[in-house]
């Protein structure tokens, strides 16, 4: 059996979405032999990204490289999916693939729906079997333009794909309540993180030039003021904290943030600016007493957030999304308002004082389960266990048809 990933796009965390997934079907490759190849298509400058140094570099023996046509430059979102979609197709018409994983689709999900209604679009629905996942459930959520929450549920339910993936829990909860039609084809996904590797929070301060004896709130991954940093860096410089209080800010800065950081001038404010490996977010991680993610208006999971519960560290979220439910839900940590910094800025003071002896209880421990390696691994192989006959070991989350928005 030939299995195809196609991922297009370097940024955010789709090669990491693109590492876990290759780790799975090797896994399953191991037990049964039904796998024969695995090719991996993306696009030339992905190739010299660092995501893909870090992500895909050393295991490349393990899979064949389909390098995909380059883009055209533009700004606009509709001629770079058309352009990703046609390097799909030609994709599919060049490889005799068994068995396609369409890792991080969304708009690309949105624009085949509609190819569907086409009477001159023959090629989708594909002649392999097609795995998708949806990173944004906007149909889910009460924010939004309802254009975009129309396509969005209509991409769940007639894209063709045999199976669609949602890596957000609320959204689940949502077509069990008003579409359980669609479940046939849907499955809720763990968050595809790789896996967490805990330090001792004391060599970790040593390694990042952190004092052993400071409170260290942070966030990891790319940050930016879509994911609130700016209300974080804020509120962190307003607060009535100590003098030896740590804010680390650990991933790649947009410009804006980076500005906002240097004119603080606070010194307490520790920045590592660039992509992280996966042992330099580990380390990172395990410095942190708090995990701050004041998010605004976002639409979907937050692996962050996961991370932090795998390492037993105390969440600080925005009230609002995703976060806004599963934190409380599941005793993550806190839950607080943004609208106003003052408020949010009391909530830091409230958690940091909590942070260092939190420890997660019972609530979070179905959480914890479902989001591990081997659970997300067994989910992302579960059609194709099924396809070779072998039954699948995939967990799914307990009661998530409570949850809600």
């Amino acid at each position: 059996m030939h299995i195809l990933i196609h991922e297009p796009n370097p940024g955010g965390h789709r090669l990491t979405t693109v590492r876990v997934l290759l780790d799975a079907l090797l896994k399953l490759k191991a037990q049964c032999h039904a796998i024969e190849r695995i090719t991996i298509a993306t696009t030339a400058d992905a190739i010299k990204t660092d995501e893909y140094r870090e992500q895909l570099s050393a295991v490349s023996t393990s899979f064949e490289l389909y390098v995909l046509p380059a883009p055209r430059a533009s700004q606009r979102a509709i001629t770079k999916t058309l352009q990703q979609l046609s390097g799909l197709r030609h994709c599919l018409q060049a490889l005799d693939a068994d068995h396609v994983y369409l890792p991080y689709t969304d708009f690309q999900l949105q624009l085949l729906t509609l190819s569907r209604l086409l009477p001159w679009s023959r090629w989708w629905p594909a002649e392999p079997v097609v795995e998708a996942q949806l990173m944004k459930s906007s149909f889910a959520y009460p924010f939004g333009k309802r254009s975009r929450k129309f396509m969005s549920l209509m991409s769940v339910r007639y894209s063709g794909c045999e199976r669609v993936h949602l890596n957000d829990s609320l959204a689940i909860s949502y077509l069990h309540k008003n579409h359980p039609d669609t479940l046939g084809q849907v499955r809720n996904i763990p968050d595809p993180i790789s896996h967490t590797t805990l330090q001792d929070k004391q060599l970790a301060r040593a390694i990042l030039g952190i004092a052993a004896d400071a409170r260290v709130v942070g966030c990891l991954g790319v940050i930016n003021e879509r994911k609130g940093a700016d209300i974080l860096v804020r509120a962190f410089v307003q607060a009535k904290l100590a003098d030896n209080d740590v804010l680390l800010l650990a991933g790649r800065l947009s410009p804006t943030l980076r500005q906002l950081v240097d004119e603080s001038d606070d010194k307490r404010i520790h920045v590592a600016d660039r992509y992280l490996t996966e042992e330099e977010l580990c380390t990172a991680l395990s410095a942190m007493d708090l995990v701050a993610t004041p998010y605004r208006q976002v639409v979907g999971s937050a692996s962050i957030i996961i991370r932090a519960a795998m390492a037993n560290r105390m969440v600080l979220s925005s009230d609002t999304g995703w976060a806004g439910v599963v934190v409380p839900h599941y005793g993550l940590g806190r839950a607080a308002s943004i609208e106003h910094l003052p408020h949010f800025t009391q909530a830091l003071e409230h958690a940091m004082q909590e942070a260092p002896h939190f420890q997660l209880d019972e609530r979070a421990t179905a959480f914890i389960q479902y989001n591990a390696i081997d659970n997300v691994h067994a989910h992302w192989t579960a059609l194709l266990s099924e396809r070779v006959g072998l039954v699948s070991m995939a967990k799914p989350l307990a009661h998530i048809e409570d949850l809600s928005i």
